[in-house]
């Protein structure tokens, strides 16, 4: 029996946990919209975080930069979002 292929995505410097939705070539789900949301702040060069991912790697040694709170567009609350400064 042969395996399934695998899919490739290309993924942003953005981290932020979440489900997402497999589709024929795409993804799909709050967790990429809230990426995409993301990833539409971020300066060239840099990860960003949303505080769940911060809070999740309390303790590894890696080290953020507050870069603020954020309404993302279609997504409800505001966000705290953090600069990674050191791994």
């Amino acid at each position: 029996m042969k395996p399934p292929p695998r899919k490739e995505f290309k993924s942003e410097p953005v981290c932020t946990p979440g489900e997402i939705e497999v589709l024929d070539e795409d993804i799909a789900g709050m967790a990429v919209h809230i990426t995409s949301r993301i990833n539409s702040i971020a300066e060239p060069g840099e990860i960003l975080a949303s505080r769940t991912v911060k809070d999740f790697v309390v303790g590894s040694g890696i080290t953020f930069t507050g870069r603020g709170t954020h309404k993302l567009s279609g997504v409800p609350d505001d966000w705290d979002l953090f600069a990674v400064a050191g791994l």
